[in-house]
């Protein structure tokens, strides 16, 4: 009877069901992420108030650790993290039950500071009486690049700046000999690390490539406000109400562009749904 048990109990440890593995990219985790780093950006203390934990640590990449009520008081204008942008970038959200863990990358200028930079961060959320609560925050600010991000030949620079994809055959930015004229390459919906940003949502694509143009000029000491000229190419006029919107974040009457949308068959890759280059000039 012996080798019938052993083979019994063989049966039963094959039999037995994997450990279930935390799901990646969970959308709620990222839509509340996605949801604080807005309000952040925004200066929304009233969703801050909602999303923050009574008892949340925030440790900031200055190395400071905030409570919630430090939060709340230092966001917006006149506070020292007062923002010109703040872009999310490469999330990975893992649901574990009633707890979460969002791991990504910040793309942060400060009104305060000249130069943009970067931190990597990691939010974790706790499902609280039915409600999902930030408990804790932790940012490291990246080092910059060792490589050079720009380059001259001929007596142009050409820059690819840290925050955007890194490009095959071409370059993000290029400012001419003289030093003023600045060409920035057809922007679509990618993040950092080349991954598509809102498959099949034109307006996620569109936000992103905002985004995109933002990092940009920002790599040359520029705003929107510098931006000369702009040439949209989208794959149906149908969404072009929704580019206006969008395009209006960014833009006053006072200060828009020339510009030139046109409609194509196709972009580069089938999943693109906008791409938009532009010119500026540095004062």
């Amino acid at each position: 009877m012996r080798p019938l048990l052993l083979v019994l109990a063989l049966t039963v440890v094959l039999a037995a069901p994997a450990r279930a593995q935390a799901p990646v990219n969970d959308p709620t985790l990222i839509r509340l992420t996605t949801a604080r780093v807005v309000a952040d950006f925004k200066a929304d203390r009233a969703a801050l108030d909602t999303l923050l934990a009574d008892d949340v640590a925030y440790g900031r990449s200055s190395g400071v650790l905030d409570n919630k009520t430090e939060v709340l008081k230092e966001v917006g204008p006149g506070g020292p993290y007062e923002l010109d942008y703040l872009t999310p970038d490469s999330l990975r959200a893992r649901r574990f039950a009633s707890s979460g863990v969002v791991n990504g990358i910040l793309n942060v200028k400060l009104k305060a500071q000249k130069s943009p930079y970067r931190i990597r961060f990691t939010d974790v959320w706790a499902l609280r009486n039915g409600k999902w609560q930030l408990v804790s925050f932790q940012a490291t600010r990246l080092p910059e690049p060792t490589a050079p991000q720009s380059s001259a030949a001929g007596n142009k620079r050409r820059i690819n700046p840290t925050g955007l994809s890194t490009p095959t055959g071409y370059t993000h930015v290029v400012v001419e000999s003289d030093g003023h004229t600045v060409h920035i390459a057809g922007q679509v919906a990618m993040d950092s690390t080349g991954a598509l940003v809102g498959a099949g949502d034109f307006r996620a694509q569109a936000e992103r490539v905002f985004e995109n143009l933002r990092i940009a000029l920002a790599s040359v000491g520029l705003t929107f406000r510098d931006v000369s000229k702009t040439t949209t190419f989208v794959t149906d006029m149908k969404n072009v109400a929704v580019l206006r919107e969008v395009r209006g974040r960014y833009y006053d009457a006072a200060s828009a562009p020339a510009s030139t949308a046109v409609q194509v068959s196709a972009l580069a890759r089938p999943e693109w749904m906008i791409e938009i280059e532009a010119v500026a000039r540095i004062p």
